[in-house]
């Protein structure tokens, strides 16, 4: 089943664009606010002033409150998932693959991403919109670069018959008991059973969507 797309770039407004690193502190800035207040009680004022720029000028780049907050989640996506070209020295379909689930398991186990999820889940009542951000920004985010990701790993080799379902069935599998652990404060899994367990889902997945082999008639 097709999920919500991607973010699409939003424009920062008229005049000049935004200085990167101005915008990055501002996106910072609303970050460890929303954690430490929480969305409603944070506002664009308190934004602009712990970033060290005009209140107008977050709402030039961003829009508003909502559109900062998703800027936030997109942002801690992209900067812990990193970069899933294939590389050029190559190497087995299925370890590239699971060297990508384990940066997922790094992001979904995240201490700011698991707070962001929490606010998401107690704030949504009041704020919908945070839902569907984060649904956005994050999941639908995370999805299509696996989607992109087994689908060139099936153009070198990998055998796989839907790579969005693969997707899907393969993020579920690594989020589940990891971050189950956290929910209900069981122990931690040390970096070598994430290891595992990161390799054990990919097959999993993998085992659940290889091409179906044609039979004799």
């Amino acid at each position: 089943m097709t999920g919500p797309s991607p973010p699409a770039a939003r424009p920062s407004g008229p005049g000049r664009p935004p200085d990167p690193a101005r915008r990055d502190a501002a996106i910072a800035a609303a970050q460890a606010l929303f954690l430490a207040q929480g969305f409603e009680r944070t506002s664009m004022a308190a934004i602009a002033r712990a970033a060290g720029v005009a209140k107008p000028t977050l709402y030039a780049w961003f829009g508003d409150k909502a559109q900062l907050f998703a800027a936030a989640v997109t942002r801690k996506c992209e900067t812990v998932l990193g970069s899933f070209e294939l590389s050029s020295s190559g190497g087995p379909p299925d370890a590239l693959l699971t060297a990508a689930a384990r940066r997922f398991l790094d992001l979904v186990l995240d201490p700011e991403a698991l707070n962001t999820h929490r606010l998401v889940t107690m704030e949504r009542e009041r704020h919908p919109e945070l839902g569907q951000l984060f649904l956005v920004h994050a999941i639908a985010f995370t999805k299509a670069r696996f989607t992109a990701l087994i689908a060139a790993l099936a153009a070198h080799g990998l055998a796989i018959d839907d790579p969005e379902q693969t997707a899907s069935d393969l993020l579920g599998l690594l989020r589940g008991w990891p971050v189950l652990m956290w929910e209900l404060s069981g122990p931690a899994m040390s970096p070598d059973e994430l290891d595992a367990h990161a390799a054990r889902c990919v097959a999993v997945a993998l085992a659940g969507h290889r091409p179906a082999r044609a039979t004799d008639a």
